[in-house]
């Protein structure tokens, strides 16, 4: 998971083509590594066209986030992603 990039998973598919009606993401994915609170962003605003549900759990591990950037990162990963 820590690996993904933006593009690796096809998104149009899964909530376009395959109907997916819910996406839940949130802190601790987007702590894995820099590029997962990319990934997170471009799966919700796909999920967004296609009218899914999508819930975010806030949850914050300094000891996680203290690698890629801390708290500051962690709110520029989920603040503007509706942008």
């Amino acid at each position: 998971m820590s690996q993904l990039r933006t593009g690796d998973i096809d998104w149009e598919k899964i909530f376009g083509a395959e109907g997916a009606r819910w996406f839940h993401t949130g802190g601790i994915f987007c702590a894995l590594s820099e590029t997962t609170p990319q990934v997170a962003r471009e799966a919700m605003e796909a999920a967004k066209r296609h009218g899914t549900i999508i819930s975010y759990d806030l949850n914050y591990r300094d000891s996680l986030w203290k690698g890629i950037g801390g708290r500051r990162a962690r709110v520029k990963s989920i603040v503007n992603w509706r942008r």
